[in-house]
């Protein structure tokens, strides 16, 4: 029987629950919509009526002006879970717009939009390109630069650059004003193109998804040839960088001869060379500890020629390449958390197994994978299984944040998606134990509503942490499935990371 636990009028759950509906005979509650179909006005605080917490819309797309050649976005997004749109200090927040070319910053004091990002600033309604999803902004999570916002320069035209740099292979910096919200011309931080002279068609991202370490040191991104016209940009080469030391640590090419930087060869015959076999997207390691190359899963039909080597499902490396280990059955969603001991844990859906698994990346021994059958994989800690969220529908969809703070250790944050209700685990935000769950079944923490109505790709609504933990940020669009959503702030409860059991 699950029991149950109020936290500050928050729901906790405190052992497995197989249909979401006993409890002594009673239904659990399903955190639905406040007022549902009415949609917010921008700036109005509401109260969950089940969980009491604080709700506002912050912006709307209305007020996205000044994108390159006058586009006007229906949506204003956070655009995904694995990373935070707000800054340290809270005070502003990226919002993007619907074309993963735009991007604009709100103070969130007084829910104001301040500034339309761009590589030249100040270029309203002009043909100054703007910045966007593909340019990967990332805020400085160092404390020694609150205000200060990291990109690349995908698809910016060199006719833009900021000093003659090669734009696509460039990473860059620009400082926001805290009184007024207003950004600084660029800066470059490094050009790659000469650390990668053998590629000049290629341009640097870690494919959107992937983030820094935490204190924004380590880097990690692919050189990505974009002048591919049928199929799928591939990757030239992988690469892991230290910004405080402003070096290449390591590349991973198909032929090292003549690189000027630190280079392993890795085969991956399911692509031909010159090419490296894609991955989902790369990245750093939260404490910096490891490279994440987030390869799918080879199998019949699919990259077969890769079956059994590194390029064969989710890897972690040191940052030079070396130490390759498998922290994950295949390339689906995934997150971060810190294990109870403050382990660095990459946390993913497991789709050969039904599971989520939480793995401890400090070595192959700690990532604990274990062959189940052919070429699947079980990883790490089982956490929670799918059919206790879903009610066994398995129409559940399914992200995972990144908790920043590692004093928040111990629990994961998800955000689940669902074209239905009916079933407490569904279009939820959720923090869950990493724990053995079939040792002692894991808690959940029902941080409530996702205030969103899920039919298609952009209305997914993932919801992202902010880098306390204090916050989520999410798009949302209030049950109303007629193409709008805008950006939401949900205040988390003060109770809501519990660092015993109860």
């Amino acid at each position: 029987m699950p029991s149950w636990l109020s936290v500050s009028g928050w729901v906790i759950l405190l052992s497995t629950l197989a249909c979401g509906c006993s409890r002594g005979g009673q239904t659990q509650p399903l955190m639905g919509l406040p007022n549902p179909d009415v949609y917010p006005a921008k700036g109005l605080v509401q109260k969950d009526p089940v969980t009491g917490q604080s709700v506002v819309r912050v912006s709307d797309r209305s007020e996205l002006t000044g994108d390159i050649d006058g586009h006007r976005s229906s949506m204003s997004l956070i655009v995904y879970s694995r990373y935070t749109p707000a800054n340290t200090t809270g005070e502003f927040v990226l919002v993007h717009g619907d074309n993963s070319t735009s991007a604009w910053l709100y103070r969130v004091a007084d829910k104001k939009m301040v500034t339309v990002l761009k590589i030249r600033p100040g270029g309203f309604n002009d043909r100054t390109r703007s910045l966007g999803e593909v340019n990967e902004l990332r805020w400085d999570y160092s404390g020694k630069h609150p205000y200060r916002l990291y990109f690349v320069g995908r698809s910016i035209p060199p006719a833009q650059a900021v000093w003659g740099e090669r734009p696509g292979m460039t990473f860059y910096y620009t400082d926001i004003d805290p009184l007024t919200g207003r950004q600084a011309m660029p800066v470059v931080i490094r050009d790659f193109s000469k650390d990668f002279p053998s590629f000049p068609q290629g341009e640097i991202m870690n494919d959107v998804e992937g983030d820094s370490s935490n204190d924004s040191r380590h880097w990690a991104w692919q050189v990505m040839d974009t002048t591919i016209t049928k199929g799928p940009f591939k990757p030239l080469a992988i690469f892991s960088y230290d910004q405080t030391r402003n070096a290449v640590l390591g590349s991973l090419q198909r032929d090292c001869t003549g690189s000027p930087v630190p280079c392993k060869t890795i085969q991956t015959p399911a692509t031909p060379a010159p090419y490296i076999t894609r991955p989902n997207m790369v990245e750093f390691s939260p404490a910096g500890t490891r490279v994440v190359v987030d390869w799918e899963r080879a199998y019949k039909g699919s990259n077969e020629a890769d079956i059994g080597l590194v390029s064969d499902g989710p890897k972690a490396f040191l940052a030079d390449f070396s130490d390759p280990i498998r922290i994950g059955a295949d390339a689906t969603h995934s997150g971060w958390a810190w294990g109870p001991k403050g382990e660095e844990m990459f946390v993913s859906q497991n789709n050969r197994n039904d599971w989520i698994e939480a793995v401890d990346i400090a070595s192959a021994k700690a990532a604990n994978c274990q062959r189940l059958t052919g070429n699947d994989y079980s990883c790490g800690v089982k956490v929670f299984p799918y059919a206790e969220l879903d009610g066994g529908t398995w129409t559940l969809g399914m992200h995972f944040g990144k908790v920043y703070d590692q004093a928040k250790k111990g629990w994961l944050f998800m955000n689940t998606y669902d074209t239905k209700a009916g079933h407490w685990g569904k279009n939820q935000n959720l923090l869950i134990e990493v724990n053995a769950h079939a040792v002692r079944p894991s808690r959940v923490v029902r941080l409530g509503s996702s205030y969103n109505a899920h039919y298609d790709y952009r209305s997914e609504g993932s919801g992202a942490l902010d880098f306390k933990a204090e916050h989520i940020w999410s798009t949302a669009n209030w049950g109303v499935t007629d193409g709008r959503g805008d950006a939401f702030q949900v205040t988390m409860p003060p109770a809501a990371f519990m660092s015993r059991r109860p």
